[in-house]
């Protein structure tokens, strides 16, 4: 089944300069409530000059500053703030 939903620990992230890389822990959810393992999940940030994301969701912090992260996975997307 498609993905519904994300659960997302924790909702923000506040990194620091110089500091080493976070992956925040992000499930998908199915119509029923449960994880989907192993989804190839998009990662994006809105401002990549303060903060980084990697194809795994590894966030690593830049310049000082606020961005906005969002994973996707089938037609849901879920936003983090950095």
């Amino acid at each position: 089944p498609p993905a519904v939903a994300f659960v997302v620990e924790p909702e923000s992230l506040t990194l620091r300069l110089p500091g080493p890389s976070v992956v925040p822990s992000v499930i998908p959810l199915d119509v029923f409530g449960e994880p989907i393992i192993g989804a190839a999940l998009r990662w994006s940030s809105d401002a990549p000059r303060i903060a980084t994301v990697s194809p795994t969701g590894s966030v690593t912090p830049v310049a000082v500053g606020a961005s906005t992260l969002r994973v996707e996975l089938d037609a849901v997307s879920r936003d983090l703030m950095v």
